[in-house]
């Protein structure tokens, strides 16, 4: 629904509801959750916040208030990762005490700016919708220099029926390096985008947390997925 200011919100039940679902998802106590609000107000955008809190294994970001307003789009291929909700989360592997203020607002923005597509367009819709996509974090070198990533793919994960609002699509913000996304941009128009970041996602199932560097995957390696997808 849309607040004073014309933009879409969660209602104070559906914003329990969501903290429930998000604490349950991820084993995250409520009472300990932590939110970031946005400081951006703007008639016709989503008010995104975003939950931060720890359990004895991680560090889970995740935001609530993509869902306050349906989604109209065909699903991108499989109709299983379409809903007309969605909301998005990363992971540290270290606890928020270990986490300092700065970087806690750069993952901030990190999710924020996985959920539009451009945030000078008032009119921008959320961009992960239709499945797989990918985003670079340009000159940002607090991001750049912590673990070496650039940017991230945006991954479909899992739905979660969540009172109140409906089945809302979590997708999960994987990190990359630059090397992997200046790739997807050269070769994206060789095979479908989106099977592209699918099948380079698919191949780092050991990157789960943006605070842990990973050995990048070599030209060899993504030539490779390149070649399956197009083949």
């Amino acid at each position: 629904m849309k607040d004073l200011l014309g933009q879409y919100v969660l209602t104070e039940a559906q914003m329990n509801t969501m903290l429930d679902a998000i604490g349950e998802q991820f084993d995250l106590d409520t009472d300990t959750i932590g939110v970031l609000h946005t400081g951006e107000i703007h008639a016709g955008r989503r008010h995104i916040d975003v939950a931060v809190a720890s359990n004895e294994k991680e560090t889970c970001f995740v935001s609530f208030g993509c869902s306050a307003r349906r989604i109209e789009k065909s699903a991108w291929r499989d109709p299983n990762w379409y809903s007309p909700f969605v909301e998005v989360y990363l992971k540290f592997k270290a606890p928020i005490s270990e986490i300092s203020n700065d970087l806690i607002g750069v993952y901030d923005f990190c999710i924020k700016s996985a959920c539009t597509n451009n945030r000078d367009d008032p009119r921008a819709e959320l961009c992960l919708i239709n499945g797989y996509e990918y985003l670079f974090i340009d000159e940002d070198e607090a991001y750049h220099n912590h673990a070496g990533y650039w940017g991230m793919f945006l991954c479909p994960r899992f739905k979660k029926s969540v009172k109140g609002v409906g089945d809302v699509l979590f997708y999960q913000l994987i990190p990359a390096y630059k090397e992997e996304l200046e790739f997807v941009e050269r070769y994206s128009q060789k095979g479908n985008y989106h099977d592209l970041c699918q099948a380079i996602a698919e191949h780092l199932d050991d990157r789960e947390y943006f605070d842990v560097s990973c050995n990048p995957l070599t030209e060899k390696e993504l030539d490779r997925i390149l070649t399956s997808i197009i083949e």
